[in-house]
């Protein structure tokens, strides 16, 4: 029936033939976490490393410049100065970046490459099946999920420099180096706060997805007995293919009664007809 109640577990075939469309368990927020902490880490180890090389290149280029003078030659080679630095520096976090963006997604799909998922459906060119996209419930829980990611940021952000608004009053009549450690100790505690969060939306995205993913692959009982009809062939045919084996088996030894020399039987079930053969 069209309009019967999913509620069987989806079988292994229907995992593997919804996989082959490409279809899998993601959670785009799973992404995000990984690509947002994983960049943070690596600059947390190498960022004071890569600052330390720009400072020493931005004194050398201050040094150079009275001894050489303003020429050509000097031009160049803090072009070609600029240009290296920039590949040690950028590169790297450039590179980590790429390496943060597909790892997640070759972990969740199992380094799934799918031809099936990649073909042009003119369904989604149908307006109104945009539209129904646009106002089903996928689209309003991530609506909604959007929303409560800017609030809980603004209210983290709001209540961290509410704390410690009297700390920067205080902090005008200091010296430079206590008031740039103080916002750095500012920045860290809200850098990490917002790692917990994104780590716990994350995890929340997650849980949804899989229940989500399930709840699409749930299959009715029909579905499922069809499938097993597909795969073990249809059980009333096989019951019809079955008694006419049997039949044909039972013919076959009837015409083989009239050669026996003896037949053994009980007054009710059986009989067993038995040929004596000399070679045998």
């Amino acid at each position: 029936m069209a309009g019967e109640e999913k509620t069987e577990k989806a079988t292994p075939k229907k995992r593997k033939d919804t996989r082959k469309k490409g279809e899998v368990l993601q959670s785009k927020e799973v992404a995000v976490a990984v690509f947002v902490v994983g960049i943070f880490a690596f600059l947390a180890i190498f960022g004071n490393y890569m600052f330390q090389m720009l400072l020493n290149f931005m004194e050398q280029s201050m040094s150079s410049i009275d001894k050489t003078g303003n020429t050509v030659e000097f031009a160049m080679s803090v072009f070609w100065k600029v240009a290296i630095i920039c590949v040690c520096t950028v590169g790297p976090i450039l590179a980590v970046g790429v390496v943060l963006s597909v790892l997640p997604v070759i972990v969740q799909t199992k380094g799934l490459f799918s031809m099936e998922a990649m073909k042009p459906k003119f369904s989604r060119l149908n307006p109104f099946t945009g539209i129904k996209r646009l106002f089903s419930m996928q689209a309003l829980v991530g609506l909604v999920k959007g929303l409560i990611e800017i609030i809980v940021v603004v209210a983290i952000l709001y209540f961290q420099v509410m704390d410690r608004i009297n700390e920067f009053k205080k902090l005008i009549d200091t010296d430079v180096i206590k008031i740039v450690a103080y916002i750095s100790e500012t920045a860290m505690s809200l850098i990490v706060t917002i790692f917990v969060m994104l780590v716990f939306v994350a995890a929340a995205d997650y849980v949804f997805q899989w229940w989500s993913f399930e709840k699409k692959l749930k299959m009715s009982k029909q579905e499922v007995k069809d499938e097993y009809k597909q795969l073990e062939g249809d059980p009333q045919i096989k019951g019809k293919i079955k008694r006419k084996q049997q039949e044909m088996a039972q013919q076959r030894m009837m015409q083989e009664v009239p050669s026996a020399d003896v037949v053994v039987r009980n007054p009710t079930h059986y009989a067993v007809a038995l040929k004596y053969d000399r070679k045998t």
